[in-house]
């Protein structure tokens, strides 16, 4: 039996395929080779495929949040806004899923900015949520320092010690972060607020301060 064969031989299979294949042998290899390659490929097709669904249906989330923000649904959270309105709406912050936002005024370094709204009881904004990304972009233009750098070994980190979520890279601009200084560790969303861009943390920009409310 070829089972008592291949036993036999101690798992010579060069000699057993040989002998099942004969002159054949070559081309019986060659097919193989072929079959891994085509599987090899569809893989990488399927996995490509895969991440531009994801990507795709990342954008959707985006763009459908956006068009229910912009109608104004989603701009009163159950009267909170009325509840903060003498302690923080009606200073210039908004509301948003449990936090309040300031926009800075006034153009500065990112560590000075860290600084102007830890004064005030807050700190750069953490976005989490690609709804708080859509809310930033839509509330704040031009562009503003966010609490996001990067280590030396270019690990992105938020102030509060997180590290970014991979999901979230997709909020990135076209061809960010490229580190194109080898000084550019802080990040600024650009001036439609949709994206964002590593950046020089000397540079002076405005910023977002997010505070988080506790009931």
């Amino acid at each position: 039996m070829l089972s008592d064969f291949i036993w036999k031989h101690n798992g010579c299979w060069d000699k057993i395929l040989s002998l099942s294949f004969g002159p054949h042998i070559n081309f019986f290899f060659s097919a193989l080779e072929s079959l891994n390659h085509q599987i090899t490929e569809e893989r990488a097709k399927l996995e490509k495929g895969l991440q531009e669904m994801g990507k795709y249906a990342f954008t959707m989330e985006h763009r459908i949040f956006r068009l229910h923000y912009n109608s104004g649904s989603l701009k009163h959270e159950g009267g909170c806004n009325l509840f903060f309105s003498d302690n923080y709406t009606s200073k210039g912050w908004l509301y948003f899923q449990g936090s309040v936002y300031l926009g800075s005024t006034t153009e500065q370094t990112w560590q000075e900015s860290r600084q102007y709204c830890q004064k005030r009881g807050a700190d750069l904004t953490i976005i989490s949520s690609v709804q708080e990304q859509t809310f930033v972009a839509t509330s704040f233009t031009e562009r503003r320092w966010i609490g996001l750098t990067a280590s030396q070994s270019r690990e992105w980190i938020w102030v509060d010690g997180s590290q970014l979520n991979t999901r979230f890279t997709q909020f990135w601009d076209s061809g960010e972060p490229n580190n194109k200084h080898n000084d550019e560790f802080c990040v600024e969303t650009n001036y439609n607020g949709d994206t964002w861009n590593d950046e020089g943390c000397y540079e002076k920009r405005l910023c977002i301060c997010q505070k988080r409310m506790t009931f």
